[in-house]
């Protein structure tokens, strides 16, 4: 089956439909117990379904005009329906691909609200097609809703959906008590300085380090921000330099002098050398054999500050 939006076909490409007609009480447990009739009928939308060990899961049921128009039928009639006779996703896989198809289906009021969702409770489909969670609000504007969204409503909207996430992800590792206000402040400088900043990602990319409360994050941010680390290969140098001081350790190392070590380092090389960046001029530089020799460097001056 080949679909309008080329993206979906690539979602689906190991996927086989069947075209048939099936009563609609079979996936409509509502109506499964009034009068049958064998009249054949076609809905408003067409039904998507999968057979789940001899019961069919309705894969589109959060299009609302199929569901009302569903609801509005009298009898148990037959439905015209497409059923999917062979895939490589599972149930869950499948019906968020048909979350994604129906987005374009939905209000604008209420098309917010479902696009925060896909994204902040990790849509398969979505996760696939863009990986980076920054982006993936722009990547639905681009590729499904033919740029519904002006830059500054997609600027609004990413911005509650960072907060959602790292709220969402302070709270999964339990990593401190939640004040939502001060999670607020710290995303509100971090976007004021750069607008391609994403704290959930820094958070994510940090998570190795022992981070027991909004400061530790600040301490981060505010590398970042000095830094203008931007691009994902900064943040690939810092989260290595995290999991190697971790694996050492056998423990998440403490945030605090770990930046605070890496400060005074800086200062001491910008003697010598204009500009001197820890992760560009030395991280990124040295080998995996050499490593070693500055992850024990770190942790013996961070044993330093905290006699």
């Amino acid at each position: 089956m080949i679909f309008v939006n080329p993206i979906f076909t690539t979602l689906l490409n190991e996927t086989e439909f069947d075209i048939e007609h099936i009563y609609i009480g079979s996936f409509y447990k509502n109506l499964s117990h009034i009068k049958t009739s064998e009249k054949e009928v076609v809905l408003e939308r067409t039904p998507f379904l999968f057979n789940d060990r001899s019961n069919y899961i309705l894969l589109n049921d959060n299009d609302e005009t199929l569901i009302n128009s569903i609801k509005s039928l009298k009898y148990n009639y037959k439905v015209l329906s497409v059923k999917v006779t062979k895939t490589n996703l599972s149930k869950e896989e499948l019906k968020d691909t048909f979350r994604l198809i129906n987005l374009k289906n939905k209000s604008r009021r209420d098309l917010v609200n479902n696009i925060k969702n896909l994204i902040i409770h990790e849509n398969h489909a979505l996760n696939y097609l863009c990986e980076s969670k920054q982006k993936q609000l722009g990547y639905i504007n681009k590729n499904f809703l033919n740029q519904k969204f002006s830059s500054q409503t997609l600027s609004r909207i990413n911005k509650d959906i960072d907060l959602d996430l790292c709220k969402k992800i302070i709270a999964e590792r339990d990593l401190f008590e939640i004040e939502e206000s001060n999670l607020k402040v710290t995303l509100q400088k971090v976007k004021e300085n750069n607008r391609k900043l994403f704290l959930y990602e820094i958070i994510l990319n940090s998570i190795d380090l022992k981070i027991s409360s909004i400061y530790d994050i600040n301490l981060i941010c505010d590398y970042i921000i000095k830094n203008n680390f931007t691009k994902s290969f900064h943040h690939s140098l810092m989260k290595d330099l995290f999991s190697k001081l971790s694996e050492k350790l056998k423990s998440p190392p403490p945030t605090k002098p770990l930046f605070q070590t890496i400060s005074k380092t800086e200062d001491k090389k910008n003697k010598e050398i204009d500009n001197y960046n820890f992760f560009i001029d030395t991280w990124s530089k040295t080998n995996d054999k050499e490593k070693p020799e500055i992850v024990d460097y770190f942790l013996e001056k961070m044993r330093a500050f905290n006699e």
